[in-house]
């Protein structure tokens, strides 16, 4: 890997990276990458473990606005404990709180207070031995007091702490740089209270240890947009969000924590959104804070992810392209009678626009498959819309006539309107209704004709879910529809057809990724199938899109029998504010979605031995510079023809390196060796190729294609113990990691398949036979070596049978 790598520092101190292809000598490539190194080591921050505030492994949560204490404790009760809290009103009291349920790894020793000076907080913190995470300032009849919430202060929770307050802005700038911890006395917490004198402060403040620092920085007195412009500039995650008395955020700003992403902030919401802006990030409420704004109470949330991947990340990708957190969205995969591979919303109603015809495509085979119906009968359907140009069907125009196979096809792949409400028609919203909550579909409600939404004011919206899409596809699979049930598929946009789905070229470049051999992925592609239905509405502005989708992968099983996995994959965009984002949004997600099915059966179709084949395949895990994996497997006689390579990199240090710095040996029983990629580390044997410079030399963390490559002119071969070497291949590379597979595939020579078709059969029995008591060298049923065709040869070949 001799690509030239060039650092840069932006003035926000973060690394920007940027790869040539421009091939220069590997002098000047050592001292790119030196220099950039050094200068990221100075810049990179260490994590600070907090648990309380840190975590994000999915777990239940809740929130309350306005409780009192009864309400809390019920909660606590419940195995709850408190995360952040807020005293909204002093008498009778009233609390803003965010809790989270108080096991696993979020379990914790705790307490909380109330009606508590800041002096009495810390005598009970001692007490306790404990240290305060969260405190709330009020005015009480006897003055100021705080409600505060601590947790012990031992083991790997243990920091130094300290409570301050009546701080002006300038008394808190102070205690940072010259307080209790000079030079890494960090803000933990902080609190805005009234007094006569003005605004004052009260903090808790932390030492940032220096043997594991991070990055904490606040900000006081701001605007809802410098809130926003803050949380971009400082790429940062906000660690405590507080309002002060004139409605401005004070806000303790801590590191990504190398999770971009697993935090949000929003503010200027209703109190009855922050559950759905939750659920639509994926994330729990660790902050809330009521305040007002214009005379109307409004809410500011701090969320942290609460979903493991690939759920997280395949949302936090898709909310990226949506600008408003009050858009509804969510998507499904999910193996038909089987088990969810990934969901978010998944129960979530939601308006379908066209993929809504699914469910009417569904009941009109279904009576074709009872024999009530046929597709070559005739079907009615409006010949005119509306209005020119629009998409609502004009009820009361002249009816024509073609066939129900015709209107069926011209519903789903054209997605015609007029086709639909011949359909409907025919049937009966209430026939098609009544099916789909049949197999379960049973949040499914015609309530407008198909493309009228935004014609008929005050319309009722369409309403379905993904689990009922994926009840609808499974009951088509599973004997509803009978012979019907291909036909049934053939009417939507199908794989290979135009015109084509937007996950398309996904199949392609999976394929093309997978390190199958060319035959392999033809095989592959003669027994995969998919199809699908998009959805997509303006309602004068407000914008609905979804998809439904099937999609059927060959697995090569038990004896590489090929047997077919099926799967539902579909996503919703719902009330949205602008069509290109939604879009946009609407396609990305379904084609992210389609390679979950698609890598899980190309995984096991490229560890399958089949007929005369045999996969070895081993998984790695390295770290380090002249980090190694090694592993050794056996076999029986094997040609090596192929190898195949996939790889997670982790750019620990966030230098230079490239995911293709990676470097694989492989050594056969009989002493001859391979290698593939590496950078300036070789290990003098014969170079079988590199990694594609276009996609793995990459400084990106994260993972990287299967990449495969035919090696039978090596002539790598032998019976017994293969050795697979995987090592960091750059000699003196920051920090870094990789973990993955290897896959060697080839050519196994059982001693009795004379005729190489991968079995021992009577085909070879016919073979040896016809060479009995031959003599001599070049005796092809000479099986044991001995230089003639005997019993022997046949007792061996008999032992082989399969």
């Amino acid at each position: 890997m001799n690509e030239e790598r060039i650092s840069a520092c932006a003035t926000s101190l973060t690394i920007v990276q940027v790869a040539s292809h421009r091939r220069i000598s590997m002098l000047s490539q050592l001292i790119k990458r030196s220099v950039a190194f050094l200068f990221a080591l100075v810049i990179t921050p260490l994590a600070y473990a907090d648990k309380h505030h840190d975590l994000s492994d999915p777990t239940q949560w809740a929130y309350f606005s306005n409780a009192d204490s009864a309400a809390l404790n019920t909660q606590i009760n419940l195995g709850y404990r408190i995360v952040d809290l807020d005293v909204v009103q002093a008498s009778p009291m009233r609390f803003d709180a965010a809790l989270v349920r108080n096991t696993g790894t979020y379990s914790s020793g705790w307490w909380w207070y109330t009606d508590q000076t800041l002096t009495q907080l810390g005598n009970l913190a001692v007490a306790n031995n404990a240290r305060l995470i969260e405190i709330s300032a009020y005015q009480a009849a006897a003055g100021l007091r705080y409600a505060g919430v601590m947790i012990p202060n031992t083991g790997s929770e243990q920091q130094p702490f300290v409570l301050r307050e009546n701080l002006t802005v300038a008394g808190v700038a102070a205690w940072v740089t010259k307080g209790d911890y000079p030079g890494f006395g960090v803000v933990y917490d902080i609190e805005a209270y009234s007094t006569a004198n003005g605004t004052r402060y009260a903090i808790i403040g932390v030492g940032n240890a220096l043997s594991n620092p991070a990055r904490f920085e606040y900000r006081l007195g701001l605007t809802s947009a410098a809130l926003a412009t803050a949380v971009a500039a400082n790429s940062s995650r906000i660690l405590d969000l507080e309002v002060e008395p004139n409605g401005t955020f004070d806000a303790v700003f801590t590191d990504l924590d190398g999770l971009q992403g697993s935090s949000h902030t929003f503010w200027d919401l209703p109190f009855a959104e922050l559950a759905t802006v939750a659920a639509q990030y994926a994330s729990r409420i660790v902050d809330v804070t009521q305040y007002v704004s214009a005379g109307t109470t409004k809410f500011a949330i701090v969320l942290r992810r609460n979903a493991a991947d690939p759920t997280y990340t395949l949302n936090k990708d898709m909310r990226a392209m949506l600008t408003n957190p009050l858009t509804d969205s969510g998507f499904l995969v999910r193996e038909l009678d089987g088990s969810v591979r990934t969901a978010l919303n998944e129960a979530q109603v939601f308006e379908p626009a066209s993929t809504m015809k699914t469910v009417h495509a569904f009941t009109a085979m279904r009576r074709v498959a009872l024999g009530d119906d046929n597709l070559m009968s005739n079907c009615s359907s409006p010949s005119t819309m509306s209005e020119p140009g629009g998409s609502c069907p004009d009820l009361g125009s002249p009816w024509t006539s073609t066939s129900l196979n015709t209107a069926l096809q011209g519903m789903l792949r054209q997605s015609s309107n007029l086709y639909t409400e011949g359909v409907r028609a025919r049937y009966g919203t209430a026939a098609i209704v009544s099916l789909a909550q049949f197999v379960g579909a049973s949040n499914v409600g015609i309530n407008h004709t198909i493309g009228c939404l935004a014609n008929l004011p005050g319309a009722e919206e369409n309403t379905i879910t993904l689990n009922d899409l994926y009840a609808i596809h499974t009951a088509a699979s599973g004997g509803m529809l009978g012979a019907q049930e291909l036909p049934f598929r053939a009417l939507f946009i199908n794989y290979g057809q135009v015109p084509s789905l937007p996950v398309d070229p996904i199949v392609t470049e999976e394929l093309a990724q997978s390190g199958l051999s060319g035959a392999d992925v033809a095989e592959f592609l003669s027994y995969f199938r998919m199809s699908g239905k998009l959805g997509g509405y303006d309602d004068n502005g407000v914008q609905h899109r979804s998809w439904g989708c099937y999609m059927s992968v060959p697995i090569k099983a038990f004896g590489c029998a090929i047997v077919n996995r099926e799967f539902f994959f579909g996503a919703f965009i719902n009330d949205h504010d602008d069509a290109t984002e939604a879009n946009a949004a609407n396609n990305a997600i379904v084609r992210e979605l389609a390679r979950i099915p698609l890598r899980e059966a190309i995984e096991l179709w490229r560890e399958a031995s089949c007929g005369g084949e045999t996969a070895l395949c081993v998984d790695y895990a390295l770290q380090g510079v002249g980090g190694v994996s090694t592993f050794e497997v056996s076999t029986g006689a094997l040609e090596l023809e192929w190898l195949s390579i996939g790889a997670n990199f982790d750019n620990i240090a966030g230098g230079v390196s490239f995911a293709g710095d990676l470097i694989v040996r492989i050594d056969s029983p009989e002493g001859e060796s391979i290698e593939f990629g590496g950078y300036d580390f070789t290990y003098g044997v014969p170079d079988a190729g590199d990694f594609p410079a276009a996609s793995w030399d990459s400084t990106v963390s994260g993972d990287y294609h299967w990449v495969g490559v035919n090696v039978a002119a090596f002539g790598l071969q032998g019976t017994g113990s293969w050795r697979v070497t995987v090592r960091n291949g750059w000699n003196t590379s920051p920090e870094v990691a990789w973990s993955g597979g290897v896959c060697l595939r080839g050519i196994t020579r059982s001693p009795g398949d004379l005729n190489m078709d991968g079995f021992v059969n009577a085909a070879d029995i016919s073979i040896l036979l016809s060479l009995w008591n031959c003599s001599g060298q070049g005796c092809i049923g000479d099986i044991n070596g001995d230089f003639v065709v005997n019993a022997a040869d046949l007792s061996t070949l008999l032992a082989g049978w399969t």
